[in-house]
């Protein structure tokens, strides 16, 4: 009971975020409150937090390799915020939570469109098989605890 005390605050903030994301996804007509949706994304899940759920977790959950749950309630209730709403109405963390795609998409309404600039299709292709090379090597499929993009 005491490590629910200690962890109050955190639990607290994640479910009025999650509510908060709920409400805006649900209400779609309203670019407002998702802007305002995608900006507490940044602020909370991006500097406050520092946490997203990558690839990386997803091979953590491979090999049990988790997080001490007593100590660690909101990342598991964020976890399964994300994997339920994954299911159930697909992009709600790539398009409202994820913090890194909240921030661009946020950039997009902000920086002017003479700021922005089309990386060339040809040089996009040839990037794309760095990458794959990147998250291939020494035959492994994704380095084990970095994110290959």
């Amino acid at each position: 009971m005491d490590d629910i005390r200690e962890q109050a605050v955190d639990i607290s903030l994640f479910a009025g975020f999650a509510t908060l994301t709920m409400v805006s996804f649900f209400q779609k007509k309203r670019a407002s409150e998702s802007g305002i949706t995608m900006g507490i994304s940044v602020v909370y899940l991006g500097f406050f937090r520092s946490q997203l759920i990558t690839v990386v977790n997803i091979f953590g959950l491979t090999q049990w390799n988790l997080p001490v749950f007593r100590h660690n309630i909101a990342w598991y209730m964020f976890a399964i915020f994300t994997l339920v709403t994954t299911i159930l109405w697909g992009r709600i963390y790539c398009g409202r939570v994820c913090a890194f795609g909240s921030m661009t998409q946020l950039m997009d309404r902000v920086v002017p469109a003479r700021f922005r600039f089309e990386v060339p299709r040809r040089i996009d292709e040839r990037a794309a098989y760095i990458k794959i090379r990147f998250a291939c090597r020494d035959g492994r499929l994704l380095p084990r605890h970095e994110e290959p993009f």
